[in-house]
């Protein structure tokens, strides 16, 4: 997913944005973190950051911003060699409380443009370091 042209006005929740929505099927109920593995965007607005919206079935989106520490996350900060310029890739990471197994919409959702989603990863347990991620669930 990705937003274009990239000037387009940014959309904050609750007003209407492009989103994309998942059927997704979660065998417990539980805290669930979802991953969301981004191209290597840069801090190209000042003072604006890069969000994006999460959110499970009817919660409220939580909005992530790629650069809420930008001492570590913009352009040469510590994260930059370590991260984005090695592995090509940002991540941000939201946590959600869901009461109940069974199927759940999840909801991406633009609030600036410029962000381009490349994998969706989503998790009850803490996931080991590799370099592709963990593979497709089966199910």
């Amino acid at each position: 997913m990705g937003i274009y042209p990239v000037n387009t006005p940014s959309i904050l929740p609750p007003d209407p944005a492009p989103e994309l929505r998942y059927p997704v099927y979660l065998s417990s109920e539980g805290t669930f973190e979802v991953t969301l593995e981004l191209g290597p965007v840069m801090d190209f607005v000042p003072g604006r950051g890069m969000r994006i919206a999460v959110s499970f079935d009817d919660q409220a989106p939580q909005v992530l911003d790629v650069f809420a520490h930008r001492e570590t996350d913009g352009f040469l900060g510590r994260n930059w060699a370590s991260q984005v310029a090695r592995d090509n890739v940002r991540f941000l990471r939201s946590t959600h409380h869901l009461k109940e197994a069974g199927p759940h919409t999840l909801t991406i959702a633009m609030v600036d443009p410029g962000i381009v989603v490349q994998k969706i990863v989503i998790s009850s347990r803490i996931v080991p370091d590799s370099y592709f991620g963990p593979p497709e669930s089966v199910r």
